[in-house]
């Protein structure tokens, strides 16, 4: 067997059922830090970044509104609008429009991140193309022979890749 390495323990995690990796990184969040799970986000694809980014937000702003609302009531408090409902009701359709808007200007800035990394020439992406079946045939040569796993991989590694994708290329690496 190899030695343990970083690289070992995520192949074979990579192999692991959906429910047996759910497992696992339960089991590894209790003795990871917040660092940790800083540099998992950064290294994870943008694709995921860009998931991960969208439900923290919504998952903060569900948490700070009420904090919010309540706050600007405090601050009214001497004014005769503090105790009308509706005032109440119009200053949380207020704030909920100032977040969805703030929420869709941080969704535009990142999708066009995205589109940014997507606008490659021609011959970037026959490179990119290249690396990714050099990939693909290493992830082949340890053992890993399933489009899923070895898709999983990738992504470890920054390569965003479609299931599709994978297994054309390991039918290519194996009858070309």
């Amino acid at each position: 067997m190899d030695a343990l390495t970083p690289k070992v323990l995520c192949d074979i995690y990579s192999m692991l059922s959906t429910g047996d990796k759910e497992d696992f990184v339960k089991r590894l969040a209790r003795i990871s830090t917040n660092r940790d799970l800083i540099l998992m986000m950064g290294e994870m694809p943008k694709s995921e970044q860009f998931k991960f980014a969208g439900f923290t937000f919504r998952e903060t702003i569900k948490a700070l509104m009420p904090l919010l609302a309540d706050h600007a009531r405090k601050m009214v408090v001497e004014g005769k609008h503090a105790e009308d409902p509706a005032f109440n009701e119009e200053l949380a359709a207020r704030v909920r429009d100032w977040v969805e808007q703030a929420g869709k200007a941080i969704g535009d800035l990142e999708r066009e991140k995205v589109k940014q990394s997507y606008t490659k020439g021609p011959r970037k992406r026959k490179e990119d193309a290249r690396l990714r079946r050099e990939k693909v045939k290493e992830l082949m040569g340890r053992g890993i022979n399933e489009a899923g796993p070895i898709r999983r991989a990738l992504e470890m590694e920054g390569i965003t890749v479609k299931l599709k994708t994978v297994k054309n290329d390991m039918a290519a690496i194996r009858h070309p």
